[in-house]
């Protein structure tokens, strides 16, 4: 960039420059602050009602938080409650790629929650990864919480990091994501589950059965409730579109 007078004479004398310099990259660093202006937490975030704190986040705008209010966000959604989750949900309204390594990060601790049900900030934080914008290490991080030989300990969080994986393009974990369909069923005797068993799996089933629908471009009909026939009889469909449309390569 060079700088003209006012009077249209080329360039400033140097000392003139030299003193008008830092303040052009100033007002330069203001306007690029003001385009993306950071906000605070919402007062009462964690203290509304669920219904007043579902509103307030569909209601919310994408955009940067404070330092503060991230570092805040971030110390919160280490918990095992409702707030953690809503920390993440919080979280998740903002792109920058600070806040995508906290997802990642929060995932990355492959912790065990103390008992079924409390590891929702993990599982919300694998679903807002999906329709980020991450880099290829990222990415690959990320399908590192899915496959072996280190995944998430928890199946239902396993699964949806395998989920958000595939939203991103890597068709490796499809196979993950046709055996979670498989499971409980006479199919698993060939296809047997490399995760400890749990009692019931309806949700993990119906998350993989959702996201191989969507990717592979076909309807959802698999019924987590539905007769062993059924289930393994679409897990072989979407096991048949996986193989017309992927390359064996890519999975």
């Amino acid at each position: 960039m060079e700088l003209t007078s006012p009077g249209g004479a080329r360039g400033y004398p140097a000392s003139m420059r030299s003193s008008l310099l830092p303040l052009l990259l100033a007002t330069l660093a203001l306007g690029a602050a003001c385009r993306t202006p950071t906000r605070e937490l919402p007062v009462g975030w964690d203290e509304e009602h669920p219904q007043e704190f579902a509103t307030r986040a569909l209601a919310l705008e994408p955009g940067p938080w404070s330092a503060a209010a991230a570092a805040r966000l971030g110390e919160a959604a280490l918990g095992r409650d409702e707030t953690s989750v809503r920390a993440v949900v919080l979280l998740a309204h903002d792109p920058s790629d600070p806040v995508t390594e906290r997802l990642l990060n929060l995932l990355e601790r492959r912790e065990v929650a103390p008992a079924r049900g409390l590891e929702g900030a993990e599982i919300t934080a694998a679903a807002a990864l999906a329709d980020r914008e991450l880099t290829e290490e990222q990415r690959r991080r990320l399908t590192a919480l899915a496959l072996q030989p280190a995944p998430h300990p928890t199946l239902d969080v396993r699964i949806e990091c395998a989920v958000a994986a595939l939203a991103q393009g890597d068709a490796t974990v499809a196979p993950l994501l046709i055996r979670m369909l498989r499971a409980k069923t006479p199919a698993e005797l060939e296809d047997p589950p490399d995760w400890e068993r749990i009692d019931t799996v309806a949700w993990p089933k119906h998350r993989a059965a959702h996201a191989l629908a969507r990717f592979l471009g076909t309807d959802d009909r698999f019924r987590p409730d539905g007769s062993w026939q059924h289930q393994m009889d679409e897990a072989a469909r979407l096991e048949r579109l996986l193989a017309e449309r992927v390359p064996v390569e890519a999975r």
